[in-house]
This record gives C-alpha cells, structure tokens and sequence, in this order.
C-alpha cells in the first residue's frame, strides 16, 4: 500500500511537474527569440584551412577562440560519424521536434526517484543551444533552451541541425567539431572514421577531458565500448563489426594538425576571406622544385637559401612555391622569411624585356650590329661580368652573352620612361619610382624585385606575348594582359632557347626531356643569383642568396641557379616552343651588319625578322675603295676597331685542326668549332651557314661523315679557311682508323 501511494505521488508530482513546466516552456516559445544563436551560429569562430590543388590539407590555423575548428558537410563527415552521435546522445532526433518528451519524462522520473539530477533529457538541438548560449544550470535556463531548440527545429532541416552539432561540439584539448578532432586524434578525415573511432568521440561530448584517450584511456575505452554494445543492441552495426571495433585500440596522443608549407598557407590566406581555400599548389611539383633547390645548395654558404616559384603557363596557377628552401634545417637562415616574395637586384633577369621592346619596335632585328664599347654611365663606365668588351657583337648574342653596354644602348634609345612603364605592365609593382630615379642601372640591375614577379613577368615571353597573372587560389578567375606583340616574344625566346649556353655538364641532360628559353642574373657584388627560365607549358623563376643581403663568391647566376631550373624542368611533364607567329619571317641579312645585303657584302646569314617591323634599309658598312671591298665602321665602333689592340688581333681557327680526321663515334656527337680574332664568328661548312659563336660560346656543329671545308668570318669581315675530315666506326675498322689530332 505504501509502495502504490509513493508511486501515485511521483506520478502525480510529475505531471504536474510537466504541466507547469509546459506552461513555462510556451511562455518561452512566444517570448524567447533565437537571434542571440543566430547570431553565434553564423559568425562561429573556425580555423582556416589551406588545400593543395587536390583537396589535401596543408595547413590549418587556430581559430580566433585558440581553437582548432573546420566545419564540414554531413555528407563529409562519413558513414559511422552521424549513427554514432545520434545513438549515443538522442536517440529519437529523427522524429521529435526539438523536445523529446518521452525523454523527459523519463528523465523527470529518473530524477524524483533518485532524488538527485541524473539525466537532463537535453536533445541535439537543445545541445546546440546550450554550446552557443552558455548559462547556468536552473529550470529557467532549461525552459529557454528547450524553447530555443523548437524554434531552430522550425528555421533548419534535422540535416543542417546534425551538421550543425557535429563542427561545434568540443572533443577535448582545443578541439572543436569531428572534422578537426579526427584529424587530431586518428590522423583521417571525419568521412574516413572507423565504427571504433566514432563511438570514442561521440562519448568524448559528455566528458572532453573525462574521456580523453591520452589522460585517462580506461575510462575512455570502457565508455567507448559501452556505445559500441549501444549501436549493436539497437541493431546499427552487426555484432562482428561491434567485435572488431571493440578490439581496436585508442589513439594515445593527439596528432598536430597539418601544418606543412606554412609560409606558402600564410600568404594564401591573406589573399581571401575564405576559410577554407583549395589552393593552386601540386605537393609533386612542389618536393620536384625543393629538392632542386636543396641540390644548389649543397655547394653554397650555410647562411645562403633559395627561393623559387613554378607557374603553369596556361592557367596562371603557382604549381610550385618554395619561400625558403632551407627551412627546417637547424641553423637555416632566416627560415620564416619569404624570400619568394621578397625584393632583391635581379641583375641581368630583366635584360629580356627591353630587347622584346627593341624587337617589337623594329629598332632591332637578332641579326643587328650592337657595341659593346666603353659608354659612359652616369661618370661611369659599365662593364661586362667578366669586364672585358666584344667590340661589335649581334643583338641575339648580346642579349646571349648577358652583355651590358648593348642593353644601356637599347634603354637609351627606348627611353627609361617607355621601359619602366612596359616593366609595370609585365607585373614589377615594386618599380614605383620615375625613371630618372633608376637611371641607366634600370636595365642592368638597379632596381628591385622578387622571384614572384619575375616569374609572372616571364610568362609573356612563354605565352607570346601575353602575360597571365599568377594564382594562388584555383576558384579565382584567370586574368591576362597582351604586353608584348606575339613576334618580339616568340623571337626573343628563340634567342634565349640555345642549349649550348648551359655549362657542359648541364648540356648532357637529356634534351628529349622538354626544351627551354632561360636568363641568368647576378646582382652587383655577388649578392643575388637568379635564373628564370621558360617553355609553352611551365615558367620557373629561382633565386640564390643571403637573406641579410651579404655576399658570396658562389652567387653567380649560370652556376648557382640555372641548374636548379634545368633539373626542374626537366622532371615535369615536357613542355617546348610553338612554331613561328605568320609575322616571323626568314631573311638573308649580311653577316655582319644584320641589314638587308648590298651587292657589296661578302657574307650572307639568314636570321628571323619580323615583317614589316624588323629594320629593312640595306647594309651600308661595306665600301669599294680602289676596287677592294672595306668595311666603315659606325660611330661607337670606329674607334675601338681600330685600336692597335684590335690590329694585333688575327684571326684563326683553333678548332678543329687544319687537315686533321676526326671519329664519330656515335650518333648526335657534335664538333666544337672555336676561333681567335674579334667579336663574334660566323660558320659555314662546305659553303653553308651553320651558326654564330664567340670565343667564350663556341659554336657546336653536328658531326656528318666525309671531307669538309670550314670557313668562318669574324665581326671585321675577315675569313679563313681550313679542311678537315670525319670518319665513323664503320669506315675505319681496327687500325685502319687514322691517328686523331688532339682538340683544343
């Protein structure tokens, strides 16, 4: 009797006990309002998640909480994830509408029967209430959320309300939502998660630090399998899959979170206000280019580092960027700087874009005659890296040979003013000086830029003219500016195309690899080594050098940085060169002054020109005096060719040797042809012309069997002759191979 009456006095309490708080709770329906959860909801504080080109995470940032946050889908968040907290935390989500009620009830018994708070009957949206308005634990407090959590019951799908739970809910440490407490925990995304891994962190929001696996994996694991036994007695998972999950073991720390290309993440994000950003970066190309990279460096300073910056030709993309290559070793130099960005003197890395203007302006073809005579610059006399001078040289091999009184020669005539604002147009923001501020040294140097806007700058070279601006995000929409005509770009990269300008042993890399046009560049006094280089399909622009600025003797362009853009480049997938643009034309020109020939000229080059643009006036250098053809030298040549020093010099050929037989011993070999005598050589074998050369850029001639004769003509007019032989293998078996003369 007294057991029924103690009953009925529950019951009785308890139903008043609803009713009341019914009233109360419809009280708070019509007066509460969700614009306080709204509010939070939509402006939740998260990390920002950098990805590389494929959706991997590289990097993730804390939140402006000091939390790690990286809302995602339902969908993302796998198969087990969404069961696992449904089960565990609200069983009826799916059909109450945002008050479980036989919830409660069960609770409020609960409660009155053990006379002490046991269950809170808090459902997932109640949950959501509580996360993002926190208040004391009263009944007041409780009415507001169960009347808060009807209302978002009506504003948001059961889909977004689950998504909703599953980012914000606190999974111990500084871990907020399943998507970063995955990570952190078991290394996987959420959509990846076990049965075992979702039943452990849909426990750990009860306790976050109660159940931890690290502080406390006996408690953890003991709740972990209790809501496994949970799914399975519910018929969610099949007790095989409960027993393999059981049997898994728990994570015993937390995992850093991803955290990889920091510097290249950082600036990303500064470029957007999104937060989760899938950035244009492939992580192949990127271990291609630092492993480049490392390579030079091996050879240099310990307080050297390198920089370097890949893009795709086509899209504009940044496939590759590396702001500090040493970054991570002990002692690196300035690890956190980007030095990819940074401004440093590019030397001779500009020195293309005046000459495409020159091109583009028809004041030169590749084939005119250039000085490289003393000229004064500014009381001063610039000189050539070696400090010696050419006397007269062609464009191409001006530009070539990195020369820098033909380059002053063509600022001067160009106009510092129409260069500086063609540099702006290519993408040189940090040129925001006039042009008499950088003054002749504009061209060789003196100025500043980063590897960054080289490479974007270059890519009007590689794209015919047009350059593409560089992109760090793959939503942003391509955006590209005509710059140079497609004539002048293409011809300049011919130019720059040569694989006899890289040092021998770099000529020995397979050239089947992928052909590229490249431009060396060494800042004064050994400070800054550069190499941009590029083809239809990638730009690569690198750079060596001290972060303080300091200098060092290893800093020297072709030896410290084109290797790096070879070995690069060379690794991608092959890229080349487009065919001639219609307006690129071939033309016979005279060899030495690259004009149109008159009757008078003794030799005849052919050489790409651009139609209608290219200087077309026949050549006037050649004379007849008293019946012998002389030759009248212009201004800023005059003086120099007629130095006693220029009179001394005659020409000869050094290689190859008068008369000698030579063995081709396999196919491709090439023959160095090499002479002494002024400026620049011109080849021809058995009467036909087969390239041009110096004394410190031999020309290279592929090797064909039989009886020859060499002749070359040298920047004077002068010419001599010799004959040679080759022989093969076949032609010459044993001993009857002829002793080879030695090659210089």
């Amino acid at each position: 009797m007294k057991h029924r009456k103690l009953t009925l006095w529950l019951g009785g309490t308890l139903l008043l006990g609803l009713c009341a708080a019914f009233g109360l709770f419809r009280c708070w329906e019509s007066l509460g309002g969700l614009a306080p959860v709204e509010s939070r909801l939509s402006a939740w504080p998260r990390s920002t998640a950098v990805r590389d080109r494929s959706g991997a995470l590289l990097s993730v940032t804390l939140s402006e909480d000091g939390e790690f946050c990286l809302p995602v889908l339902l969908s993302d968040m796998g198969r087990w994830m969404p069961i696992a907290a449904v089960e565990v935390e609200d069983r009826r989500f799916w059909s109450h509408s945002g008050v479980d009620w036989l919830g409660l009830m069960r609770a409020s018994f609960d409660n009155l029967t053990s006379r002490r708070v046991r269950s809170g009957a808090s459902t997932i949206t109640s949950q959501i209430v509580r996360i993002c308005w926190p208040a004391e634990r009263t009944v007041r407090t409780k009415l507001r959320e169960f009347a808060q959590a009807r209302q978002l019951e009506r504003t948001h799908s059961k889909e977004e309300l689950l998504s909703i739970y599953l980012n914000i809910i606190p999974l111990g440490s500084n871990l907020r939502g399943v998507e970063a407490a995955s990570l952190a925990w078991f290394g996987r995304s959420s959509r990846d998660l076990t049965i075992a891994q979702a039943a452990l962190l849909a426990v750990m929001v009860k306790g976050p630090t109660a159940y931890r696996p690290d502080l406390h994996p006996r408690a953890a694991l003991q709740r972990r399998n209790w809501a496994i036994s949970l799914m399975e007695s519910r018929g969610r998972i099949t007790a095989d899959q409960a027993r393999l999950a059981r049997a898994e073991p728990l994570p015993r720390s937390i995992t850093p979170l991803p955290g990889e290309e920091w510097v290249f993440c950082r600036k990303v994000a500064s470029l957007t206000t999104e937060r989760d950003i899938t950035s244009t970066l492939d992580r192949s190309m990127q271990k291609t280019l630092r492993a480049s990279l490392l390579d030079a460096l091996a050879d240099q300073d310990s307080q050297v580092t390198a920089a370097g910056v890949l893009i795709e030709n086509r899209t504009g993309a940044v496939r590759a960027y590396v702001p500090n290559a040493r970054r991570g070793q002990k002692g690196a130099p300035a690890e956190w700087v980007d030095c990819a960005s940074a401004l440093r003197s590019p030397g001779s890395a500009l020195k293309p874009f005046a000459y495409a203007l020159a091109f583009e302006d028809g004041t030169l073809s590749p084939a005119s005659l250039m000085a490289d005579t003393p000229l004064t610059l500014s009381g001063r006399a610039p000189r050539n890296f070696d400090r010696l001078y050419r006397g007269p040289v062609s464009a191409a091999n001006a530009l070539v040979d990195s020369l820098n009184v033909p380059a002053v020669r063509i600022l001067r005539r160009e106009g510092g003013e129409r260069l500086l604002q063609k540099l702006r147009l290519l993408g040189f923001s940090s040129l925001t000086q006039p042009a008499v501020h950088y003054g002749d040294s504009l061209v060789l140097g003196g100025c500043e830029v980063s590897p960054l806007q080289l490479a974007t700058a270059a890519t009007a070279l590689a794209r015919l003219g047009d350059r593409i601006e560089s992109r760090f995000i793959e939503s942003d929409p391509v955006a590209e500016r005509s710059v140079f005509s497609a004539d002048s770009a293409w011809i300049t990269t011919h130019i720059l195309s040569d694989p006899s300008r890289l040092p021998t042993l770099l000529r020995s890399v397979d050239p089947s690899k992928g052909r590229f046009a490249f431009k060396t560049g060494t800042s004064y006094g050994l400070r800054d080594a550069w190499t941009v280089g590029w083809n239809d399909r990638w730009t690569l622009a690198v750079w060596l050098g001290d972060p303080k600025g300091e200098p060092h003797p290893g800093l020297v362009g072709l030896g410290a940085a084109a290797p790096a853009v070879l070995e690069t480049l060379r690794a991608l997938p092959t890229g080349g060169f487009t065919s001639p643009p219609p307006g690129v034309v071939t033309r016979e020109v005279c060899a030495l002054s690259g004009l149109p020939p008159s009757p008078l000229c003794p030799r005849t080059v052919k050489e790409y020109a651009i139609a209608g643009v290219s200087p077309a006036a026949a050549c006037t250098m050649h004379h007849l005096e008293n019946g012998k053809v002389v030759v009248v030298w212009p201004p800023e040549l005059s003086a120099y060719m007629e130095s006693p020093r220029e009179k001394r010099s005659e020409l000869s050929i050094t290689s190859p040797l008068a008369d000698a037989a030579y063995l081709k011993h396999e196919d491709g070999a090439n023959l160095i042809l090499r002479a002494e005598g002024s400026g620049e050589y011109f080849w021809f074998v058995d009467g036909r012309y087969v390239g041009r050369g110096t004394a410190d850029r031999p020309c290279l001639w592929p090797m064909t069997r039989g009886k020859h004769r060499l002749s070359v003509t040298d920047a004077l007019g002068r010419q001599k002759a010799i004959r040679f032989s080759v022989y093969t293998l076949d032609d010459n078996p044993g001993s009857q191979i002829p002793d080879l003369e030695p090659i210089d």
